[in-house]
C-alpha cells in the first residue's frame, strides 16, 4: 500500500475548478448521471417540486382568505364562506403531504441509480491504469478522492432536487408575499445574502478538510484491514505487531479528531457571522410589518398572512442555503471525480502502443530488486 509523500501548503479550491463559475459545468456533471440513470424518475421528481411550490403559495392565499371571512361581519351567521376556506386548506396540506412523501421514495430510488452508474465509472478508469501508474501515491489519492465523490451522490441528488424544490416553494410564496405588500418581500430576499457567503465560505472549509485528510484516511484504513483481514491478521499476530500497529491506528485517529475540532471551530464562526447577518433582516422585515399595519397601509387579514407568509418565506430560504451551499460543496468534491474520469483517454491512447507477448516458453529473473517509491 502506498502512502502520500510530503505535505504541501493548505489546499485551495484548484484554479481549473473556477470557483462558482464553473459550478454549471459540474452541475451538468451531476445532473448527466441523473438522467442517464433514470430520464423518466428524474423530469418526474422535478416536476413533483413544482407542484409542492404552487401548492405552498396556495395555502397562504387561502390562509389570507380564510382570516379575512372569519373577520367579515356576519360570519357567525353564515358560516359557509369559513368552511369553504377550511375544506380548500385540507385539500391543499393533504395534496402537498402525499407528493412529498411519494417524491421522497423517488428520491432513493434516483440516488441508488445514480450511485450505481458513478461507481462503474470510477471502476473503469482503475481497470484500465497500468499497475505501475496504479500503485503511485498520486493515483490513489486522486481515486480515494473519486470515491469520496461517489459517496456525494446522494448529496447532489438531493441537493439538486432540492435547490428546484426551494426555488419552486420561494416563488409560491414569493408570489403571494408580493400580493399581499412587495416590500416585505425584498427585505426578506435580502437576508438571503448573508446566509449564501457564509454557507459557501463553510464549504470550501470542509472541502479542505477532507482533501487534507486524503493520505491520512488510507493510512488508517490500510492499519484497521491489518487487523481485520485474514490473510495479513494471522502475520500480525505471529509477528507480535499488534501493540505497535494498535498505537500507530490510535495516533493517527487522534491527530484526525485534533484537525476536525479545529476545522469545526473555523465552520463554526463563519456560521455564526451568518446567521447573525441573516437575523438583522428577518427582525428587520417584521419590524417592517408592523410600521405597515400601525399606519394603516395594510390590513389585518393581509398582515396575519404576510407575517405567515414572511415566516416561511425566510425558512425556505434558508433550505435554499442550505441545498445550494451542499450543492456547491459537492461541486468541489465532483470536481475530483471529473478530474479523475478524464485519464481514462489518456488511459487508452497509451494503450494503443504494440503490446507484449501473450505468453512465454522461458522466463528467467537475476539479480532483481524492487522497492516502493514510498511505504508505511
Amino acid at each position: 500500500m502506498i502512502f502520500g509523500g510530503p505535505r504541501g501548503p493548505r489546499p485551495e479550491p484548484p484554479r481549473e475548478h473556477g470557483g462558482m463559475r464553473n459550478l454549471p459545468r459540474l452541475i451538468a456533471v451531476a445532473v448527466g448521471l441523473m438522467w442517464s440513470a433514470d430520464p423518466a424518475r428524474f423530469l418526474g421528481s422535478i416536476g413533483l417540486q413544482v407542484v409542492l411550490g404552487i401548492a405552498a403559495g396556495a395555502q397562504l392565499l387561502i390562509t389570507r382568505n380564510l382570516i379575512a371571512a372569519v373577520l367579515t361581519p356576519g360570519a357567525s351567521e353564515d358560516f359557509s364562506p369559513v368552511v369553504s376556506q377550511l375544506v380548500l386548506l385540507v385539500v391543499a396540506q393533504t395534496t402537498s403531504s402525499f407528493v412529498g412523501l411519494y417524491q421522497e421514495q423517488q428520491q432513493q430510488v434516483l440516488n441508488e441509480l445514480a450511485t450505481r452508474r458513478a461507481a462503474l465509472r470510477i471502476v473503469e478508469v482503475a481497470s484500465a491504469v497500468e499497475m505501475k501508474l496504479f500503485e503511485t501515491p498520486d493515483f490513489q489519492d486522486r481515486m480515494s478522492r473519486a470515491q469520496t465523490a461517489m459517496g456525494r451522490m446522494f448529496l447532489v441528488t438531493m441537493s439538486m432536487i432540492g435547490v428546484i424544490r426551494s426555488v419552486s416553494l420561494i416563488v409560491g410564496v414569493g408570489v403571494a408575499l408580493y400580493i399581499l405588500q412587495p416590500l416585505l418581500l425584498l427585505v426578506a430576499l435580502l437576508g438571503f445574502v448573508p446566509m449564501w457567503i457564509a454557507r459557501t465560505a463553510t464549504s470550501r472549509t470542509i472541502w479542505r478538510f477532507f482533501r487534507e485528510m486524503t493520505p491520512e484516511d488510507r493510512k488508517r484504513g490500510y492499519v484497521m484491514s491489518l487487523f481485520t483481514s485474514r490473510d495479513v491478521a494471522k502475520e500480525v499476530r505471529a509477528f507480535g505487531l499488534v501493540p505497535y500497529l494498535r498505537a500507530l491506528y490510535e495516533r493517527l485517529s487522534d491527530e484526525r479528531v485534533a484537525k476536525l475540532i479545529q476545522n469545526l471551530r473555523e465552520r463554526f464562526r463563519i456560521s455564526l457571522l451568518g446567521s447573525a447577518g441573516s437575523a438583522v433582516f428577518q427582525a428587520a422585515s417584521y419590524g417592517l410589518l408592523a410600521y405597515l399595519v400601525l399606519t394603516g397601509q395594510i390590513g389585518i387579514p393581509e398582515a396575519g398572512a404576510a407575517a405567515a407568509a414572511n415566516a416561511q418565506l425566510g425558512g425556505q430560504l434558508a433550505g435554499l442555503v442550505g441545498q445550494a451551499g451542499q450543492l456547491y460543496e459537492s461541486s468541489l468534491f465532483l470536481y475530483d471525480a471529473d478530474a479523475f474520469f478524464a485519464l481514462l483517454p489518456t488511459i487508452r491512447r497509451r494503450q494503443g502502443g504494440p503490446r507484449g507477448p501473450d505468453r512465454f516458453r522461458r522466463l528467467a529473473v537475476e539479480d532483481v530488486h524492487f522497492t516502493y517509491p514510498t511505504s508505511l
